[in-house]
């Protein structure tokens, strides 16, 4: 188990930090990592990648960080775990250091990674179809906003009334349930633009528009990169 921070990508593989037994951490397989997500980018194919990353756990980590705009993620080359499962020989990514999410609703789906796992996904014909197919399925399954909205409800009756019996939360209750509001429109608008960009993808004009629309959202390339 590894951990990634503030620059550090698997092409850092000597620098990541190790979060588990030092003794029976091998860099080598991470080493063998980076070099499949260039030969993917090389050849225009995923398959390098297949022998060291579960791609479709990869495509399916990545579609989330990228729905919930966790612009501080792995896309950013930041705050995220890598672990290599023993048994399949297989890296996993596991999200970390998730405080800044639902904000910029209008974010690219397939933006530039810092990452360069995520940057071989979207470079790749195949890559990034399987990418889209994640995004399909999260936001007609999981990030649905009738479904949000339920199991927020859920959340919300339970955590509001101990906000105000917290001595180290600084908020008040109006600002709990303003944030709430935020969230809840976040997901409806999120689930509108996915639904256009998708379209998008094979229409010019919609595009061009939703482009010029987006100019001063955040972007991968862009502001927002956290330390």
């Amino acid at each position: 188990l590894y951990e990634g921070s503030y620059g550090s990508d698997v092409t850092d593989f000597e620098s990541l930090e190790i979060d588990s037994n030092p003794e029976s951490a091998n860099r080598e397989h991470i080493e063998a990592l980076a070099d499949a997500a260039d030969q993917a980018i090389d050849q225009g194919a995923l398959a390098p990648l297949e022998a060291h990353l579960d791609v479709v756990a990869f495509t399916r980590f990545m579609a989330l960080e990228v729905l919930m705009d966790h612009w501080d993620g792995y896309v950013s080359a930041n705050n995220y775990r890598l672990y290599r499962d023993t048994v399949t020989q297989k890296f996993y990514f596991i999200p970390h250091g998730a405080d800044q999410l639902f904000r910029n609703s209008g974010g690219e789906l397939l933006r530039s990674s810092r990452g360069h796992i995520g940057k071989a996904i979207i470079e790749t014909p195949d890559g990034r179809e399987l990418y889209l197919t994640q995004v399909r399925d999260l936001m007609s399954h999981v990030l649905e906003p009738g479904a949000v909205k339920e199991r927020l409800r859920e959340r919300y009756e339970n955590v509001r009334a101990l906000v105000s019996l917290d001595p180290k939360n600084s908020n008040t209750l109006m600002d709990f349930d303003s944030q709430m509001q935020t969230t809840l429109s976040f997901f409806a608008k999120k689930q509108r633009l996915t639904r256009w960009q998708l379209i998008a993808l094979e229409d010019p004009e919609l595009s061009s528009r939703l482009e010029s629309m987006n100019q001063g959202g955040r972007r991968f390339g862009g502001r927002g990169r956290g330390r």
